[in-house]
Protein backbone atom coordinates (compact mmCIF):
# COMPACT_ATOMS: atom_id res chain seq x y z
CA UNK A 1 0.00 0.00 0.00
CA UNK A 2 1.18 3.46 -0.86
CA UNK A 3 2.53 5.97 2.06
CA UNK A 4 2.73 9.34 2.50
CA UNK A 5 5.99 9.79 4.37
CA UNK A 6 5.77 13.15 5.46
CA UNK A 7 3.35 15.30 6.44
CA UNK A 8 2.60 18.78 8.41
CA UNK A 9 0.24 19.50 11.26
CA UNK A 10 1.80 23.05 11.94
CA UNK A 11 -0.18 26.13 13.77
CA UNK A 12 0.02 30.07 12.40
CA UNK A 13 -2.05 33.04 12.68
CA UNK A 14 -6.26 32.43 11.95
CA UNK A 15 -7.89 33.78 8.91
CA UNK A 16 -10.93 35.44 9.04
CA UNK A 17 -12.72 33.47 6.07
CA UNK A 18 -12.49 30.30 6.10
CA UNK A 19 -11.52 29.91 9.26
CA UNK A 20 -8.53 27.59 8.60
CA UNK A 21 -5.39 28.03 10.05
CA UNK A 22 -2.06 29.12 7.95
CA UNK A 23 1.58 29.52 8.71
CA UNK A 24 1.97 33.56 8.70
CA UNK A 25 -0.22 36.84 7.52
CA UNK A 26 1.04 38.07 4.33
CA UNK A 27 1.17 40.99 3.44
CA UNK A 28 2.36 41.09 -0.32
CA UNK A 29 3.15 38.09 -2.23
CA UNK A 30 6.33 37.82 -4.56
CA UNK A 31 6.58 36.00 -8.06
CA UNK A 32 6.38 31.87 -7.97
CA UNK A 33 9.91 30.77 -7.61
CA UNK A 34 9.43 29.38 -11.43
CA UNK A 35 7.14 29.91 -14.38
CA UNK A 36 8.38 26.58 -15.68
CA UNK A 37 6.03 23.81 -14.97
CA UNK A 38 8.33 20.59 -13.82
CA UNK A 39 6.30 18.05 -16.49
CA UNK A 40 2.83 18.24 -18.54
CA UNK A 41 -0.22 18.12 -16.69
CA UNK A 42 -4.07 17.67 -17.09
CA UNK A 43 -5.43 19.29 -13.97
CA UNK A 44 -8.80 19.11 -12.36
CA UNK A 45 -10.41 20.43 -9.52
CA UNK A 46 -12.37 18.41 -6.58
CA UNK A 47 -14.79 19.50 -3.94
CA UNK A 48 -13.90 18.26 -0.16
CA UNK A 49 -14.46 19.25 3.04
CA UNK A 50 -14.41 22.81 4.88
CA UNK A 51 -10.23 23.16 5.25
CA UNK A 52 -9.00 20.22 4.37
CA UNK A 53 -5.51 18.98 5.68
CA UNK A 54 -3.71 15.42 5.20
CA UNK A 55 -4.39 13.65 2.05
CA UNK A 56 -2.99 10.13 2.15
CA UNK A 57 -3.42 7.90 -1.27
CA UNK A 58 -4.27 3.85 -1.17
CA UNK A 59 -7.21 1.62 -1.97
CA UNK A 60 -9.76 1.72 0.49
CA UNK A 61 -11.93 -0.14 -0.99
CA UNK A 62 -9.74 -3.10 -2.56
CA UNK A 63 -10.46 -3.17 -6.19
CA UNK A 64 -7.25 -2.10 -7.51
CA UNK A 65 -6.69 1.26 -7.84
CA UNK A 66 -5.89 4.08 -5.47
CA UNK A 67 -8.20 6.31 -3.41
CA UNK A 68 -7.52 9.68 -1.75
CA UNK A 69 -8.59 10.33 1.80
CA UNK A 70 -8.27 13.38 3.46
CA UNK A 71 -9.26 14.88 6.58
CA UNK A 72 -11.22 17.86 6.77
CA UNK A 73 -10.88 19.26 10.65
CA UNK A 74 -13.23 22.94 10.27
CA UNK A 75 -16.47 20.26 9.35
CA UNK A 76 -14.64 17.65 11.40
CA UNK A 77 -15.28 14.26 9.19
CA UNK A 78 -12.94 12.52 6.74
CA UNK A 79 -13.42 12.46 2.64
CA UNK A 80 -13.04 9.08 0.55
CA UNK A 81 -12.65 9.75 -3.09
CA UNK A 82 -12.84 6.38 -4.63
CA UNK A 83 -10.41 6.28 -7.60
CA UNK A 84 -11.40 3.87 -11.16
CA UNK A 85 -7.34 3.81 -12.74
CA UNK A 86 -8.13 6.78 -15.14
CA UNK A 87 -7.54 9.38 -13.09
CA UNK A 88 -10.84 10.17 -11.84
CA UNK A 89 -12.60 10.30 -8.62
CA UNK A 90 -15.92 9.71 -6.88
CA UNK A 91 -16.61 11.07 -3.36
CA UNK A 92 -18.38 8.97 -0.75
CA UNK A 93 -20.16 10.51 1.89
CA UNK A 94 -18.22 12.24 4.69
CA UNK A 95 -17.64 10.34 7.52
CA UNK A 96 -18.04 12.40 11.08
CA UNK A 97 -15.25 12.55 13.68
CA UNK A 98 -16.73 12.28 17.00
CA UNK A 99 -15.70 15.03 19.53
CA UNK A 100 -15.24 18.76 19.72
CA UNK A 101 -14.79 20.68 16.52
CA UNK A 102 -10.71 21.45 15.73
CA UNK A 103 -10.18 24.92 14.74
CA UNK A 104 -6.84 23.97 13.93
CA UNK A 105 -5.35 21.26 11.17
CA UNK A 106 -6.37 17.34 11.22
CA UNK A 107 -3.81 14.51 9.75
CA UNK A 108 -5.07 10.99 8.86
CA UNK A 109 -3.33 7.71 8.91
CA UNK A 110 -4.07 4.64 6.82
CA UNK A 111 -2.96 1.54 8.04
CA UNK A 112 -5.11 -2.09 8.47
CA UNK A 113 -4.91 -1.87 12.46
CA UNK A 114 -6.87 -5.38 12.84
CA UNK A 115 -5.37 -7.18 9.83
CA UNK A 116 -8.67 -8.58 8.22
CA UNK A 117 -7.28 -6.80 4.89
CA UNK A 118 -9.22 -4.09 4.75
CA UNK A 119 -7.29 -0.68 5.38
CA UNK A 120 -8.58 1.55 8.36
CA UNK A 121 -7.77 5.10 9.33
CA UNK A 122 -7.30 6.82 12.21
CA UNK A 123 -7.04 11.15 13.23
CA UNK A 124 -6.26 13.34 15.77
CA UNK A 125 -8.19 15.70 17.82
CA UNK A 126 -6.39 18.45 19.02
CA UNK A 127 -9.63 20.08 20.95
CA UNK A 128 -9.81 16.33 22.81
CA UNK A 129 -6.51 15.64 23.34
CA UNK A 130 -7.27 12.29 21.33
CA UNK A 131 -6.77 9.62 18.66
CA UNK A 132 -9.62 8.33 16.92
CA UNK A 133 -9.52 5.07 14.78
CA UNK A 134 -11.90 4.12 12.75
CA UNK A 135 -12.16 0.13 10.84
CA UNK A 136 -13.11 0.08 7.12
CA UNK A 137 -15.04 -2.35 5.53
CA UNK A 138 -13.84 -3.11 2.57
CA UNK A 139 -15.86 -0.39 0.52
CA UNK A 140 -14.41 3.03 1.29
CA UNK A 141 -16.49 3.62 4.34
CA UNK A 142 -15.08 4.07 7.95
CA UNK A 143 -16.99 2.83 10.74
CA UNK A 144 -16.70 2.30 14.43
CA UNK A 145 -14.75 5.30 16.04
CA UNK A 146 -12.81 4.63 18.67
CA UNK A 147 -11.49 7.48 20.94
CA UNK A 148 -8.49 6.81 22.70
CA UNK A 149 -6.84 9.50 24.87
CA UNK A 150 -3.45 11.42 24.01
CA UNK A 151 -1.31 14.17 25.84
CA UNK A 152 -2.20 17.71 25.08
CA UNK A 153 -2.84 19.40 22.20
CA UNK A 154 -2.36 16.49 19.33
CA UNK A 155 -1.89 17.91 15.90
CA UNK A 156 -0.62 14.70 13.88
CA UNK A 157 -0.82 10.84 14.38
CA UNK A 158 1.30 8.14 12.09
CA UNK A 159 1.41 4.58 12.49
CA UNK A 160 4.48 1.77 13.18
CA UNK A 161 5.44 -0.87 14.87
CA UNK A 162 7.71 -0.16 17.42
CA UNK A 163 8.04 -2.95 19.29
CA UNK A 164 8.51 -5.82 16.65
CA UNK A 165 5.34 -7.51 17.41
CA UNK A 166 3.59 -7.66 14.13
CA UNK A 167 0.98 -5.27 15.39
CA UNK A 168 0.77 -1.60 14.49
CA UNK A 169 1.01 0.81 17.34
CA UNK A 170 -0.32 4.72 16.94
CA UNK A 171 1.90 7.83 17.36
CA UNK A 172 0.15 11.03 17.83
CA UNK A 173 2.60 14.41 18.41
CA UNK A 174 1.19 16.59 21.28
CA UNK A 175 2.30 20.09 20.78
CA UNK A 176 1.33 21.67 24.34
CA UNK A 177 3.33 18.63 26.69
CA UNK A 178 6.23 18.75 24.43
CA UNK A 179 5.20 15.13 23.75
CA UNK A 180 5.13 11.61 21.55
CA UNK A 181 2.27 9.30 22.73
CA UNK A 182 2.77 5.58 21.71
CA UNK A 183 -0.49 3.49 22.00
CA UNK A 184 0.23 0.06 21.25
CA UNK A 185 -1.85 -2.03 19.02
CA UNK A 186 -3.34 -5.58 19.50
CA UNK A 187 -3.68 -6.23 16.56
CA UNK A 188 -7.01 -6.71 16.65
CA UNK A 189 -7.97 -3.06 16.52
CA UNK A 190 -7.50 -2.04 19.59
CA UNK A 191 -5.00 0.02 21.21
CA UNK A 192 -4.30 -0.09 25.09
CA UNK A 193 -1.25 0.76 26.78
CA UNK A 194 -0.39 4.20 26.51
CA UNK A 195 3.69 5.43 26.55
CA UNK A 196 4.04 9.45 26.43
CA UNK A 197 7.62 10.14 25.45
CA UNK A 198 9.41 14.19 25.98
CA UNK A 199 10.72 15.43 22.31
CA UNK A 200 11.52 19.01 21.43
CA UNK A 201 9.57 22.26 22.11
CA UNK A 202 6.02 22.29 21.16
CA UNK A 203 6.01 19.54 18.78
CA UNK A 204 3.74 19.23 15.61
CA UNK A 205 4.77 16.67 13.18
CA UNK A 206 5.81 13.43 13.45
CA UNK A 207 7.17 10.72 11.50
CA UNK A 208 8.17 7.12 11.65
CA UNK A 209 11.25 5.50 9.80
CA UNK A 210 14.33 3.64 10.64
CA UNK A 211 16.75 6.44 10.21
CA UNK A 212 19.73 4.54 11.41
CA UNK A 213 19.18 1.33 9.69
CA UNK A 214 19.33 -0.97 12.90
CA UNK A 215 16.06 -3.02 12.16
CA UNK A 216 14.03 -0.64 14.78
CA UNK A 217 11.58 2.37 13.81
CA UNK A 218 12.22 5.67 15.07
CA UNK A 219 10.49 8.76 15.67
CA UNK A 220 11.13 11.83 14.07
CA UNK A 221 9.50 15.23 15.16
CA UNK A 222 9.70 18.94 13.63
CA UNK A 223 8.84 21.36 16.99
CA UNK A 224 7.45 24.42 15.42
CA UNK A 225 8.05 26.11 18.85
CA UNK A 226 11.39 25.14 19.99
CA UNK A 227 12.28 25.95 15.64
CA UNK A 228 14.20 22.13 15.96
CA UNK A 229 13.60 19.02 14.71
CA UNK A 230 14.10 15.59 17.35
CA UNK A 231 14.72 12.01 17.05
CA UNK A 232 13.82 9.15 19.01
CA UNK A 233 16.52 6.36 18.44
CA UNK A 234 13.88 3.44 18.62
CA UNK A 235 15.30 0.24 20.41
CA UNK A 236 13.14 -2.22 19.23
CA UNK A 237 10.63 -2.58 22.04
CA UNK A 238 8.71 -0.19 21.94
CA UNK A 239 11.37 2.33 24.21
CA UNK A 240 13.75 4.65 22.42
CA UNK A 241 16.64 6.31 23.55
CA UNK A 242 17.27 9.71 25.11
CA UNK A 243 15.69 12.56 22.91
CA UNK A 244 18.33 14.02 20.32
CA UNK A 245 17.77 17.52 19.45
CA UNK A 246 19.07 19.20 16.59
CA UNK A 247 19.77 23.05 16.74
CA UNK A 248 17.37 25.75 16.19
CA UNK A 249 17.06 26.20 12.24
CA UNK A 250 13.76 28.39 12.06
CA UNK A 251 10.01 27.52 12.64
CA UNK A 252 9.90 24.11 11.42
CA UNK A 253 6.45 22.91 9.68
CA UNK A 254 7.25 19.56 7.86
CA UNK A 255 10.17 16.73 7.30
CA UNK A 256 10.48 14.19 4.81
CA UNK A 257 13.13 11.20 5.76
CA UNK A 258 15.10 9.48 2.15
CA UNK A 259 18.74 8.68 1.25
CA UNK A 260 19.00 11.93 -0.66
CA UNK A 261 22.16 11.44 -1.99
CA UNK A 262 22.76 7.39 -2.60
CA UNK A 263 25.10 6.63 -0.01
CA UNK A 264 22.70 4.23 2.11
CA UNK A 265 22.20 6.16 5.18
CA UNK A 266 18.72 8.29 5.61
CA UNK A 267 19.12 12.25 5.12
CA UNK A 268 16.16 15.22 6.64
CA UNK A 269 14.95 17.54 4.96
CA UNK A 270 12.87 20.30 7.24
CA UNK A 271 10.82 23.15 6.12
CA UNK A 272 10.52 26.30 7.70
CA UNK A 273 9.62 29.83 6.66
CA UNK A 274 10.47 29.79 2.69
CA UNK A 275 13.43 27.44 2.77
CA UNK A 276 14.15 24.29 3.83
CA UNK A 277 16.87 22.99 5.31
CA UNK A 278 18.88 19.24 4.42
CA UNK A 279 20.54 17.28 6.98
CA UNK A 280 22.73 14.35 5.53
CA UNK A 281 23.26 11.23 7.49
CA UNK A 282 26.27 10.66 8.21
CA UNK A 283 25.89 7.17 10.21
CA UNK A 284 26.36 6.81 13.85
CA UNK A 285 23.54 8.61 14.35
CA UNK A 286 24.71 12.02 13.51
CA UNK A 287 23.81 14.80 10.37
CA UNK A 288 25.46 17.28 8.78
CA UNK A 289 25.35 20.86 9.49
CA UNK A 290 22.34 21.95 7.72
CA UNK A 291 22.49 23.03 4.23
CA UNK A 292 19.59 25.85 3.40
CA UNK A 293 17.81 26.06 -0.45
CA UNK A 294 15.08 28.67 -0.49
CA UNK A 295 12.11 27.04 -2.05
CA UNK A 296 8.88 29.34 -2.29
CA UNK A 297 6.88 31.92 0.04
CA UNK A 298 5.10 29.52 2.70
CA UNK A 299 7.03 26.16 3.01
CA UNK A 300 4.43 23.91 4.35
CA UNK A 301 4.32 20.47 3.15
CA UNK A 302 7.25 18.21 2.17
CA UNK A 303 7.38 14.88 0.59
CA UNK A 304 10.19 12.84 -0.89
CA UNK A 305 9.21 10.61 -4.22
CA UNK A 306 10.47 10.00 -7.51
CA UNK A 307 8.36 12.15 -9.92
CA UNK A 308 11.12 11.54 -12.67
CA UNK A 309 10.98 8.05 -12.51
CA UNK A 310 15.05 7.78 -12.84
CA UNK A 311 15.74 6.52 -9.72
CA UNK A 312 16.76 9.69 -7.99
CA UNK A 313 14.47 11.07 -4.69
CA UNK A 314 13.01 14.64 -5.54
CA UNK A 315 11.35 16.65 -3.09
CA UNK A 316 8.12 18.58 -3.79
CA UNK A 317 6.84 21.52 -0.97
CA UNK A 318 3.41 23.20 -1.04
CA UNK A 319 4.04 26.44 -0.89
CA UNK A 320 0.78 28.03 1.50
CA UNK A 321 1.31 31.63 0.09
CA UNK A 322 2.16 31.40 -3.13
CA UNK A 323 -0.77 28.40 -4.31
CA UNK A 324 1.69 26.17 -5.79
CA UNK A 325 3.59 23.07 -5.78
CA UNK A 326 7.37 23.87 -6.16
CA UNK A 327 9.25 20.72 -7.27
CA UNK A 328 13.19 20.22 -6.77
CA UNK A 329 14.78 17.61 -8.93
CA UNK A 330 17.43 15.24 -7.41
CA UNK A 331 20.85 15.23 -8.78
CA UNK A 332 21.81 11.88 -6.51
CA UNK A 333 24.10 13.36 -4.58
CA UNK A 334 21.96 15.56 -2.09
CA UNK A 335 21.70 18.47 -4.33
CA UNK A 336 18.98 19.42 -6.25
CA UNK A 337 17.80 22.14 -8.83
CA UNK A 338 14.71 23.75 -9.32
CA UNK A 339 12.21 22.07 -11.87
CA UNK A 340 9.53 24.86 -11.56
CA UNK A 341 6.12 24.49 -10.25
CA UNK A 342 2.69 23.38 -10.84
CA UNK A 343 -0.66 25.98 -9.73
CA UNK A 344 -2.81 24.71 -6.99
CA UNK A 345 -5.90 26.41 -4.93
CA UNK A 346 -5.68 29.11 -2.56
CA UNK A 347 -3.10 27.72 0.75
CA UNK A 348 -2.15 24.65 0.15
CA UNK A 349 -1.77 22.60 3.14
CA UNK A 350 -0.49 18.70 1.68
CA UNK A 351 0.68 17.06 -1.17
CA UNK A 352 0.36 13.44 -1.89
CA UNK A 353 2.37 11.44 -5.05
CA UNK A 354 0.43 8.45 -6.43
CA UNK A 355 -0.02 6.82 -9.79
CA UNK A 356 -3.95 7.34 -10.00
CA UNK A 357 -4.19 6.86 -13.54
CA UNK A 358 -1.95 3.89 -13.88
CA UNK A 359 0.08 4.94 -16.47
CA UNK A 360 3.34 4.45 -14.61
CA UNK A 361 4.16 8.15 -14.16
CA UNK A 362 3.16 10.00 -10.66
CA UNK A 363 0.49 12.28 -10.15
CA UNK A 364 0.06 14.66 -7.45
CA UNK A 365 -3.24 16.11 -5.47
CA UNK A 366 -2.99 18.95 -2.84
CA UNK A 367 -5.75 20.04 -0.16
CA UNK A 368 -6.58 23.66 -0.48
CA UNK A 369 -8.13 25.02 2.63
CA UNK A 370 -8.87 28.63 1.07
CA UNK A 371 -10.93 26.60 -1.77
CA UNK A 372 -11.90 23.39 0.36
CA UNK A 373 -11.11 21.26 -2.91
CA UNK A 374 -8.26 19.11 -3.99
CA UNK A 375 -6.09 19.96 -7.08
CA UNK A 376 -5.28 16.83 -9.13
CA UNK A 377 -2.33 17.16 -11.34
CA UNK A 378 -2.31 14.20 -13.84
CA UNK A 379 1.61 13.79 -14.81
CA UNK A 380 1.08 13.67 -18.87
CA UNK A 381 5.41 13.63 -19.46
CA UNK A 382 7.77 16.17 -20.43
CA UNK A 383 7.14 19.43 -21.04
CA UNK A 384 7.69 20.17 -24.55
CA UNK A 385 9.88 22.41 -25.74
CA UNK A 386 8.76 24.62 -28.74
CA UNK A 387 9.27 27.93 -30.97
CA UNK A 388 6.41 30.15 -30.49
CA UNK A 389 4.66 30.62 -34.01
CA UNK A 390 5.82 27.79 -35.56
CA UNK A 391 2.45 26.02 -35.16
CA UNK A 392 3.28 23.49 -38.08
CA UNK A 393 6.49 22.47 -36.57
CA UNK A 394 8.76 22.11 -39.53
CA UNK A 395 11.58 24.53 -37.38
CA UNK A 396 10.21 28.28 -38.37
CA UNK A 397 7.69 30.55 -39.06
CA UNK A 398 6.19 31.78 -41.98
CA UNK A 399 2.79 32.08 -44.05
CA UNK A 400 2.15 28.45 -43.58
CA UNK A 401 1.91 28.24 -39.96
CA UNK A 402 -0.90 31.15 -40.51
CA UNK A 403 -2.09 28.89 -42.88
CA UNK A 404 -2.01 26.10 -39.76
CA UNK A 405 -3.47 28.07 -37.31
CA UNK A 406 -6.75 29.34 -39.08
CA UNK A 407 -7.27 26.12 -40.33
CA UNK A 408 -7.23 24.59 -36.73
CA UNK A 409 -9.78 27.71 -35.62
CA UNK A 410 -12.24 27.35 -38.46
CA UNK A 411 -11.94 24.40 -39.72
CA UNK A 412 -12.81 20.97 -38.19
CA UNK A 413 -11.21 18.30 -39.68
CA UNK A 414 -7.73 20.10 -39.32
CA UNK A 415 -5.70 18.24 -36.86
CA UNK A 416 -4.97 18.94 -33.77
CA UNK A 417 -1.92 20.40 -32.40
CA UNK A 418 -0.16 18.57 -29.57
CA UNK A 419 1.79 21.94 -28.77
CA UNK A 420 -1.15 24.27 -27.39
CA UNK A 421 1.87 26.83 -25.91
CA UNK A 422 3.27 27.32 -29.75
CA UNK A 423 0.05 28.11 -31.53
CA UNK A 424 -0.11 30.84 -28.48
CA UNK A 425 1.41 33.25 -30.62
CA UNK A 426 0.74 36.15 -28.04
CA UNK A 427 0.98 34.21 -25.28
CA UNK A 428 -2.60 35.01 -23.23
CA UNK A 429 -3.28 31.75 -22.36
CA UNK A 430 -5.78 31.21 -25.42
CA UNK A 431 -6.24 29.84 -28.35
CA UNK A 432 -7.93 32.35 -31.13
CA UNK A 433 -7.89 34.70 -33.75
CA UNK A 434 -5.60 37.02 -32.49
CA UNK A 435 -2.61 34.28 -32.56
CA UNK A 436 -2.66 34.61 -36.71
CA UNK A 437 -3.10 37.99 -36.62
CA UNK A 438 -0.11 38.61 -34.49
CA UNK A 439 1.89 35.98 -36.48
CA UNK A 440 1.12 37.89 -40.23
CA UNK A 441 1.73 41.07 -38.38
CA UNK A 442 5.24 40.41 -37.05
CA UNK A 443 5.86 38.32 -40.85
CA UNK A 444 4.37 41.04 -43.13
CA UNK A 445 3.68 44.11 -40.78
CA UNK A 446 6.58 46.04 -38.60
CA UNK A 447 6.70 46.47 -34.52
CA UNK A 448 4.60 43.43 -33.76
CA UNK A 449 6.90 41.26 -31.26
CA UNK A 450 5.78 37.28 -30.48
CA UNK A 451 6.91 36.78 -26.93
CA UNK A 452 9.45 34.06 -26.14
CA UNK A 453 10.19 31.65 -26.85
CA UNK A 454 11.22 32.61 -30.04
CA UNK A 455 13.81 32.00 -32.47
CA UNK A 456 14.93 29.19 -30.07
CA UNK A 457 13.36 25.81 -28.65
CA UNK A 458 12.68 26.68 -24.89
CA UNK A 459 9.86 25.89 -22.37
CA UNK A 460 6.80 27.78 -21.59
CA UNK A 461 7.96 31.10 -19.69
CA UNK A 462 4.11 31.96 -18.64
CA UNK A 463 2.20 29.55 -15.92
CA UNK A 464 -1.23 29.34 -18.32
CA UNK A 465 -3.49 26.43 -18.42
CA UNK A 466 -2.28 25.44 -22.28
CA UNK A 467 0.54 22.90 -22.66
CA UNK A 468 3.15 21.28 -24.94
CA UNK A 469 2.94 17.47 -24.19
CA UNK A 470 5.58 16.76 -26.60
CA UNK A 471 9.16 17.90 -27.78
CA UNK A 472 8.62 19.26 -31.05
CA UNK A 473 10.91 17.47 -33.69
CA UNK A 474 12.13 20.54 -35.40
CA UNK A 475 13.45 21.47 -31.11
CA UNK A 476 15.13 18.06 -31.32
Amino acid sequence: MPRAIVNIMKRGAMRTTPLCWVIAVVVGLGPLSSAQAPFATESSTQPLGQCPSEIVAADMNGDGHLDLVVANHHTHDISVLIGDGTGALVSLPATPVPGLLDPHDMSIVVRDFNQDGFLDAAVPSHANSEVIRFLGDGTGALLDPVQYAVGAFTLRVTSADLNGDGYLELISVNRDDDSVSVLFGDGAGAFGNRLDVTVGVGPTFVAADDVDGDGSVDLVTADSIGQTFTVLWGLGNGTFEPAQTSPPIGITSSLAISDLDGDGVYDIAVTHGDSMSLFTGLGSRTFSAPVDLAVGLGARYVIATDYQGDGLPDLVISLANQSALAFFAGVGDGTFTDAGTLPVGGNPWAVVAADLDEDGALDFAATNEDDNTLTLHLNRGPVGRFDRGDANGDGGRDISDAITLLGRLFDPLASATTCEDADDVNDDGALDIADPILLLTALFGSGAVIPPPTGTCDTDPTPDGLSCDTLRSSCT
